[in-house]
């Protein structure tokens, strides 16, 4: 790289030591070890541009830094977090993890006129949005696009955290009241569990006014707030007694049981009971959103009629979570019991497919299979944006050549882009493996990771078709389906109706999936979706995603979704049947 001074290298950190040498063999370059907030503000304002070329990062404040002060990034196609930040000759350049593409990157910037102050402007205004003001906005809202429900199109009212007061016009003095007990909070749904509990439970309230009462994670707010009308939550996070003994158990296991051990547990959260009792005294039942917090009634004394809404068979799904665990007997006994038992004290059972139904019903003997009632899980249809045809391919090609990143992973310029959404869940973990197992056969198309389970992708050995991208914002997941090549769902394991398959039919990308992946739907291979074996996935993803049939798939797809799987037909429908059995 020409010129007499090439780098100033700040912090003491481990970027420092991968460039140590380079500055004992290049009097060009100088460690200035720890530097004040106001030095480190000069050095930003003196620099071209700020490379910043960590392995494998998370986050990485420097992009960030260095993209409010106007400044052009250099990074690499390795280098994790900062790729998500810096757009390929957008806001600053990504290289091959090379010294060679590295240098090549700095002389064009030092030498193309222009250029570092072009891609400094555009990181400025991208940086602008990325604020302290916004993060504690985000960390603290209540509400979520998924909480318009019932009609509602409006925030929901938010209440500050530890306040012990409902607010007084949540409840409608016409409708009856449920109850519903949780083991996790449901607003805002991040993973499965809780769309379902937010979209099927809201959709009630066209017929009852429903409490959500939720055990939450003990470094949680305890908040209340009304999510639309008839739709309050109260989140109460378990105590640290509480927290201290269910790590006791999970030390053993290896895995989260803390919905397992909940029930026996509950003592330790007094202040949960109180929540319970006092939602209880005006309500005409409880429904359980999964088994656990059933010993809850016991505990207050309730006798009001139980409904149970099976998300699962959950001792068929524990069995697989918790194998090889050591004290895996003693945990599945305990789940055999409070499913047991919650079978048996309901007044009506819901379950999300025909295959849990079965299921448990040969696991629990005296159980009427006829008795239990299908609530599968849906999709907002009128929160989904309908994408096919010319549309949704100049979203593809928008949408990939708008996020630079993806294009230096890929190294090229690709053509489609595949999605795959799902929660930390072994399930979803085994099919992420199949599809970075599957991307090297299928170098045409991005697949995107997204949801709770990438963090167990190991960033470090992704192909360069695959990023993991986390947790990702409704908004962020509505434009990845919309611009959609395809949506997959090769699951080879698990209960229930895929959640994920329901939103991505709804949205109008084409899907490919295992039979498993589409368990409990009555999807037709060639006509809704195409269907596929693990053998088979490579093959199959590469041939959909040029199919010209695939739109028409889609659109009868979108047409199944809108006539049986709204959030709103389910929800009625179970509304109905709930007033003849209370």
């Amino acid at each position: 790289v020409p010129g007499d001074r090439l780098l100033r290298i700040a912090g003491t950190g481990p970027e420092e030591a991968r460039l140590r040498a380079l500055a004992a063999s290049d009097p060009r370059v100088e460690l200035l070890g720890f530097l004040s907030e106001a030095e480190l503000a000069a050095e930003y304002a003196a620099a071209l541009a700020v490379p910043f070329v960590p392995a494998d990062e998370d986050w990485g404040l420097v992009s960030v830094e260095a993209m409010g002060c106007a400044k052009a990034v250099i990074t690499c196609t390795d280098s994790g977090g900062p790729i998500e930040l810096v757009d390929h000759d957008v806001t600053g350049l990504v290289t091959a993890p090379e010294p060679t593409a590295l240098a090549a990157a700095m002389t064009r910037l030092a030498t193309e006129a222009g250029l570092a102050e072009r891609l400094g402007d555009a990181g400025r205004a991208r940086a602008s949005r990325i604020t302290w003001d916004a993060v504690v906005h985000r960390l603290t809202a209540i509400t979520d696009r998924r909480a318009r429900v019932a009609g509602s199109r409006g925030p929901g009212r938010r209440v500050a955290p530890g306040d012990d007061e409902a607010p007084a016009d949540w409840r409608r003095p016409t409708h009856p009241k449920l109850v519903v007990l949780s083991t996790f909070a449901v607003a805002p749904a991040l993973g499965g569990g809780q769309i379902r509990a937010l979209h099927l439970y809201g959709a009630l309230t066209t017929h009852f006014d429903v409490e959500l009462v939720c055990l939450a994670a003990a470094h949680e707010h305890a908040r209340r707030a009304t999510l639309a009308p008839g739709l309050h939550q109260t989140v109460v996070p378990r105590s640290h007694a509480h927290l201290r003994a269910e790590e006791r158990w999970e030390r053993a296991a290896g895995v989260t049981v803390s919905d397992i051990v909940a029930g026996e547990l509950l003592a330790r959260s007094p202040t949960y009971l109180t929540a319970v009792r006092t939602a209880l005294q005006d309500a005409d039942a409880v429904v359980l959103a999964h088994p656990y917090l059933l010993a809850a009634l016991d505990l207050v004394a309730s006798s009001l009629p139980v409904v149970y809404d099976a998300h699962n068979c959950e001792l068929a799904l524990k069995e697989m979570v918790l194998a090889g665990a050591e004290n895996a007997d003693e945990l599945l006994a305990r789940v055999a019991e409070v499913e047991g038992e919650a079978l048996r004290r309901a007044v009506l059972t819901t379950v999300c497919s025909p295959a849990d139904a079965a299921e448990l019903a040969a696991r629990y003997p005296g159980t009427d299979i006829d008795a239990l009632l299908l609530v599968p899980n849906g999709a907002d249809v009128a929160g989904t944006p309908f994408t096919t045809g010319d549309e949704r391919d100049r979203a593809t090609a928008a949408f990939l050549g708008r996020y630079g990143s993806l294009r230096a992973r890929h190294g090229g310029e690709p053509r489609h882009l595949g999605v795959f959404f799902g929660s930390w869940h072994p399930p979803n973990i085994e099919a992420a493996k199949a599809i970075v197992a599957i991307a090297p056969a299928v170098a045409d198309t991005v697949f995107v990771l997204g949801g709770g389970h990438a963090p167990s992708i190991a960033r470090r050995d992704l192909p360069t078709n695959v990023a993991a991208v986390g947790i990702v914002s409704d908004a962020t997941k509505l434009a990845l389906l919309r611009a959609a090549t395809v949506a997959l769902n090769p699951m080879v394991t698990g209960s229930g109706t895929n959640l994920k398959l329901v939103e991505a039919l709804a949205a109008g990308a084409p899907v490919v999936s295992t039979r498993t992946g589409a368990r409990g739907l009555p999807v037709v291979d060639g006509e809704h979706l195409r269907l596929t074996t693990a053998d088979d996935l490579a093959a199959t993803v590469a041939t959909a995603v040029v199919d010209p049939a695939r739109h028409r798939r889609a659109a009868a797809g979108r047409a199944l979704v809108e006539r049986d799987y709204d959030w709103h037909t389910l929800g009625a429908r179970l509304a109905d049947v709930l007033a003849t059995r209370l």
